[in-house]
């Protein structure tokens, strides 16, 4: 089996996504919902508050993004048929996401996770575990 992905600022019906939305966004306690879908009524879509701190939509994406991929890998693990190609195709509305799957992530990786200044970047945990997920899935 062969793994393909992409993620998208898009929002149609023909694939998965991960959104995020601030609850009590007025006050202190300000959480960050995550959700990640596939289909209507499918029983992978999920939604948790955003553990931790702090509270960002950026680190909601990412979350929400990491719990996608590891549903993902889940179900695949049970359905592999070998010498298929599955194509995963996650909408999102954060370029953030987008362009730190497709272009930077490479860069980040064979940098052990540093920017261009030699600086951590930010959310390199999530990015890491995201990356994880995308290794595993392309092994499979």
């Amino acid at each position: 089996m062969s793994f393909a992905y992409h993620a998208e600022q898009d929002r149609s019906d023909r694939a998965c996504g991960v959104e995020v939305a601030y609850i009590n966004a007025s006050n202190r306690n300000t959480k960050v919902n995550c959700v990640w879908w596939y289909q209507k009524n499918d029983p992978r879509n999920g939604r948790k508050v955003l553990p931790g701190k702090p509270q960002t939509k950026n680190r909601g994406y990412l979350f929400a993004l990491r719990e996608l991929l590891k549903s993902f890998r889940k179900r695949m693990e049970k359905v592999y048929i070998d010498e298929q190609t599955y194509m995963l195709v996650v909408k999102t509305d954060a370029s953030y996401v987008e362009e730190g799957v497709n272009r930077y992530r490479f860069r980040w990786r064979r940098n052990n996770w540093t920017n261009k200044r030699n600086k951590k970047i930010a959310n390199s945990i999530f990015w890491q575990s995201i990356n994880n997920e995308l290794l595993l899935l392309e092994n499979m």
